[in-house]
């Protein structure tokens, strides 16, 4: 429940970049060490963490791309609909 209604607000404004980078910064050292307080050296690429399962990755969001998918489909849905 919790996380349909976090991509229902990230759906309603741009994030700016630097934001998601903190959050890419903190969510990467709790996968490592359990702790988001210090960095540990990661042993995989952070692009093969946000690989789908189905592809060898582990499945976690790439937040920058959701982001782009989410304003792509605000966007799509205002041009294909003929009422806001």
């Amino acid at each position: 429940m919790l996380e349909a209604i976090l991509v229902y607000q990230m759906s309603l404004a741009w994030i700016p970049k630097d934001i998601l980078n903190k959050r890419n910064k903190l969510w990467g050292n709790f996968v490592w060490s359990g702790s988001s307080d210090h960095f540990v050296h990661p042993w995989v690429r952070w692009e093969r963490i946000t690989t789908p399962k189905a592809f060898g990755g582990w499945g976690l969001k790439d937040f920058h791309l959701f982001l782009k998918a989410l304003a792509t489909k605000a966007s799509w849905r205002l041009l294909k609909t003929h009422s806001l």
